[in-house]
């Protein structure tokens, strides 16, 4: 057979959306919750504008169903690039005094989340997914102070920080990634298999799942641990989203022999951000279509949907 994914240039680093990323001070801490939670991503928001919605009414719509909102540290990154063109500055200003009047959870960095897995994998200490009091205090702050308009060095730093490993890193990479398959299939003299799915890939590539494991998290667990997370990955959601994310990826290079176009490099961030939420709330129909893939368990919803479905409700309310 090929080479298996987590030989070849790419899942590691430009496809494995787990970053070792510098977390600044709002971001190191978490909490749990009990409530079921809807993840809002970045079309969401703008769904919500053009509806001439608030985020407090948002709020209510999800309320009313039985949940809450969360938007991930890949949301506000995306939102916040508007800031590095003046003139959508005021667009970002109101998309962020949405978040703001929405109140949402917020999800720590990718790493953080992984970091916590690989703890609960040793102790059997409780993830806590969402930003605890005084980071989510001081990550509510930087919200309000975009939703006035005003784009602090800080937040700057964080968007061409992020800027430049999602974009200038990953599309190299990724370039490096396809030469190599196309070298392996040029040079192997054993038939390549003919993959048509991604789940076709993912089964193929089971017997190195256990390598990709160790590579998405940077080399910190032992082979015997990344065996043991083979075999309870449904147990670790923010790790599952991961690896399969990398599948994913790998599966556009292997199928298409073609580089991913950047939507597709960066929207998957969003379902790991995800990962213990019960929601995905998008507007995106490419995105939704690889939900199901990068996190099975994930139910996906679109923004007007949620909102018929609460007038519905409350039509019939007595």
């Amino acid at each position: 057979r090929p080479s298996s994914p987590t030989s070849w240039p790419g899942p590691r680093s430009s496809t494995a959306m787990s970053e070792e990323e510098t977390s600044s001070d709002e971001m190191s801490n978490s909490t749990g919750t009990s409530v079921l939670k809807a993840y809002l991503e970045t079309s969401a928001v703008n769904r919500t504008e053009a509806m001439e919605m608030t985020g407090a009414t948002i709020a209510d719509v999800l309320r009313d169903q039985g949940l809450e909102s969360a938007i991930g540290m890949h949301t506000i990154y995306e939102l916040a690039r508007g800031f590095i063109t003046p003139e959508q500055g005021e667009k970002s200003a109101h998309l962020f005094s949405i978040i703001q009047d929405l109140a949402p959870s917020y999800v720590p960095m990718t790493w953080t989340l992984l970091e916590q897995e690989i703890l609960k994998l040793r102790t059997g200490t409780a993830v806590l997914p969402f930003l605890g009091h005084l980071d989510y205090a001081s990550t509510a702050l930087e919200v309000r102070e975009m939703a006035r308009g005003k784009f602090s060095a800080k937040a700057e730093k964080f968007v061409r920080d992020r800027e430049d490993r999602v974009t200038t890193g990953s599309v190299a990479q990724s370039r490096m990634y396809l030469q190599h398959i196309q070298a392996v299939r040029l040079s192997t003299t054993d038939s390549t298999p003919n993959f048509r799915t991604v789940e076709q890939v993912w089964d193929h590539f089971q017997p190195d799942i256990p390598q990709l494991i160790r590579d998405v998290l940077h080399g910190r667990i032992s082979d015997a641990e990344a065996r043991e997370l083979h075999a309870r990955l449904n147990e670790f959601p923010a790790l599952r989203s991961a690896v399969r994310a990398n599948v994913y990826y790998s599966a556009i290079h292997i199928i298409h022999q073609t580089t991913p176009a950047k939507d597709k490099l960066d929207d998957p961030r969003h379902v790991i951000d995800a990962s213990y939420c019960s929601v995905f709330v998008s507007e995106d129909s490419q995105l939704k279509k690889r939900v199901s893939f990068i996190n099975p368990d994930l139910k996906v919803r679109a923004l007007d949907e949620l909102v018929r479905s609460a007038d519905s409700t409350r039509s019939f309310s007595p």
